[in-house]
């Protein structure tokens, strides 16, 4: 999908007029707002009306929202709030401010019974007196580490629908995405842009701040089958696995000829998401060696992204299921996700299942992607008989382990297998996987150290 210039056409020509009405002193009377959207798509689903009350609260927090945010330097909003919320980020002015916010507009509307915030450790349950049949799972500012230097940031939220008869409890939001009943995001950029999805397609709405009201400016969004740009934070490099390795390697130095990927990335899911939404591509924030099992929370930050990108025609996956397939344990559980455009992520997985199959293969003997440190006394022990002294000799490059299984044999056992991260010799700093059968080398043209050329670790077993 691209950005259209402000035409009048089509079914956009209604909100269009309506953006530029106050420049250009015209007033159209038959505006497409996201409240009126909202009770014609209800009206064709027999609904009660409900889910358009908690959709219109959600709306009046987020223009609540998008002010503070322009005023936040005015208002003294910007810093730190001083205290850390329950996922371990700094806690913002504008983070309090925006859950409270929230919070508040959907207790008001009496349509929910359960809140879960990433701000708050445990579900809120909603006053009796005020319950509704829907459960709301939110981040009120997605990206607000970037506050304080005027990046976009934005709001994340997800509705499923209490499915037990029993009192409103922290389990009832435990529910996987194939269960939402709506999802979607608020964007506080140059201009401030919901984006919502009640599982008939995506739908874009701009706010019109000379009225005060969300207008619909794109129907039914589809992305790219394919883009040209991938995101993800290669900070991380280090830490990457090597599916993820393989995969950029493919992205900036194609094999075919073709152009490279260009790379970009914000830092604020909202904005790395509605970019790829917009111009195609692939969004990346995989487990790692740092964060095995990802960082992103899964309620409220990969369901709601991941159902409105296969609502757009888009993919989301962990590489080995798709995001909206998971079962949650844990309001605040975390999860690896990859998700955008269709041939991007097939491109992905294709790699991703080729790493994993090679630790499936009985002839081989690989680390599955769980490390954790070995202590350098242990190592010294395992290895002293036939590499100790090599390895002594180089003690700075950091060691790494993983447990796998091998099934070679009739009873099962543990496998111990090195992994060595060479953070002296190459900037990528890729992973060198060595076990008693083969060593794995980076599809990069370098020089391999001397002393590592055919070094085969002796691998270790223990009868469990």
């Amino acid at each position: 999908m691209r950005w259209r210039k402000w035409r009048p056409t089509s079914v956009a020509a209604a909100a269009a007029a309506s953006i530029v009405m106050s420049d250009r002193g015209a007033f159209d009377t038959n505006v497409v707002t996201l409240t009126r959207f909202v009770l014609e798509e209800g009206r064709r689903a027999q609904g009660t009306g409900e889910l358009t009350t908690l959709l219109n609260s959600l709306c009046t927090a987020v223009k609540a929202i998008s002010t503070a945010v322009r005023k936040a330097g005015i208002a003294n909003l910007y810093g730190i709030a001083g205290n850390v919320n329950v996922t371990g980020d700094q806690v913002k002015k504008l983070d309090v401010l925006s859950n409270d916010l929230v919070i508040n507009m959907i207790k008001s509307s009496f349509t929910s019974c359960v809140l879960v915030s990433e701000e708050d450790e445990k579900a809120i349950i909603v006053e009796p007196e005020k319950q509704g049949k829907y459960i709301v799972c939110f981040d009120p500012l997605d990206g607000s580490s970037n506050i304080d230097c005027l990046v976009s940031i934005g709001s994340i939220f997800a509705i499923y629908r209490k499915t037990t008869e029993t009192e409103p409890s922290e389990k009832d939001a435990l529910q996987p995405g194939r269960k939402l009943v709506a999802a979607g995001y608020a964007l506080y950029g140059s201009a401030t842009m919901m984006v919502l999805s009640t599982g008939q397609g995506v739908n874009c709405f701009m706010l019109d701040p000379s009225i005060g009201e969300f207008i619909l400016v794109d129907r039914n969004v589809r992305i790219k089958k394919k883009g040209k740009i991938y995101s993800l934070n290669e900070g991380y490099a280090q830490h990457f696995y090597p599916d993820v390795t393989e995969y950029l390697q493919k992205k900036k130095f194609p094999e075919d000829g073709s152009a490279p990927y260009g790379a970009r990335y914000v830092g604020s899911m909202v904005a790395d998401v509605h970019r790829t939404l917009v111009y195609g591509g692939i969004f990346l924030y995989p487990a790692n060696v740092k964060s095995p099992k990802g960082k992103l929370r899964l309620l409220y930050e990969c369901n709601p992204m991941a159902f409105i990108m296969e609502q757009a025609g888009g993919m989301a996956t962990t590489g080995s299921i798709s995001v909206l397939d998971i079962q949650p344990t844990n309001i605040h559980e975390r999860c690896p996700v990859v998700m955008g455009s269709p041939d991007d992520v097939q491109e992905y997985l294709a790699i991703f299942k080729k790493h994993a199959n090679s630790l499936a293969d009985p002839g081989q003997v690989a680390p599955t992607p769980r490390p954790s440190l070995l202590h350098a006394r242990t190592l010294e022990r395992c290895l002293e008989a036939s590499h100790g002294d090599q390895l002594n000799q180089h003690p700075q490059l950091p060691i790494w382990v993983t447990a796998g299984r091998d099934t070679t044999n009739k009873r099962k056992y543990d496998v111990i297998t090195v992994i060595k991260y060479y953070s002296n010799f190459w900037q990528a700093r890729p992973s060198y996987m060595m076990s008693q059968r083969h060593v794995h080398e980076p599809s990069m043209s370098t020089t391999v150290p001397p002393l590592w050329h055919g070094l085969h670790l002796h691998t270790l077993y223990s009868a469990t």
